[in-house]
């Protein structure tokens, strides 16, 4: 199926992305948008060590899929977007 990653897995031992020290490791979940066009779908996944989930610290890699969003969520997602975006960065030229 088709996807897109929109971030990457990221493994920080110790320290987060702003660099403050955790004691223990910090991970950064991967983004992932999903679809199919003869099934008519898109869905979301965010994608971690289960130890990102539940601390058990067993190795491997657990996604958390969304529900399937339909097309009115999908156009209410990029219009969530575009204003969080546009309220954080401004406004594109």
């Amino acid at each position: 199926m088709p996807h897109e990653r929109i971030t990457h897995l990221e493994d920080h031992p110790g320290v987060t992305p702003e660099g403050n020290s955790t004691g223990e490791r910090y991970y950064v979940p991967e983004l992932r948008v999903q679809w199919d066009r003869d099934n008519q779908y898109v869905q979301l996944h965010l994608e971690a060590p289960p130890e990102h989930w539940t601390q058990l610290g067993n190795g491997g890699v657990t996604t958390a899929p969304s529900q399937v969003l339909d097309r009115r969520q999908v156009n209410h997602l990029i219009r969530t977007l575009r204003r969080a975006r546009d309220a954080a960065y401004g406004a594109d030229e």
